[in-house]
């Protein structure tokens, strides 16, 4: 598959090859902190090392944002999960542990909503830096 992700000549922004919705947003956002970096390289691997727990991505930092994201990008970001349990020979339990309510199997709750959320703007923080 061809990289779809490029690096501006100012190393400022991301730019994208794509029509993935999900991916779309992401970019919006990452490119959104050009303005505070000098590469937004540097920011992507604080987001990774950080996490969006810290409140890196202001975006996503209020259960009202969060969850409203999640509903926006349900399916890619169900997908995404899918994929990486797949990749991993696990279950969503596994993979986050015991940060996920198992009670809670469907993701109804805003605890999971959150959760899913910030697991999708980071894998795809992390598949942008990796292709940059």
């Amino acid at each position: 598959m061809e990289n779809q992700f490029k690096l501006s000549s100012d190393g400022k922004r991301i730019l994208y090859y794509g029509d993935n919705k999900l991916i779309q947003s992401v970019q919006r956002m990452v490119n959104n902190k050009a303005d505070y970096y000098d590469n937004i390289k540097y920011y992507l691997r604080d987001i990774l090392e950080y996490g969006c727990i810290s409140g890196l991505e202001t975006e996503l930092i209020y259960y009202e944002d969060t969850i409203k994201f999640y509903r926006k990008h349900k399916a890619a970001i169900q997908d995404l999960v899918k994929e990486m349990c797949r990749d991993m020979g696990g279950t969503i339990s596994d993979l986050f542990g015991d940060k996920w309510n198992a009670e809670d199997i469907f993701a109804e709750e805003d605890q999971n909503q959150n959760l899913l959320t910030w697991f999708a703007y980071e894998e795809i923080c992390q598949m942008i830096l990796d292709a940059i």
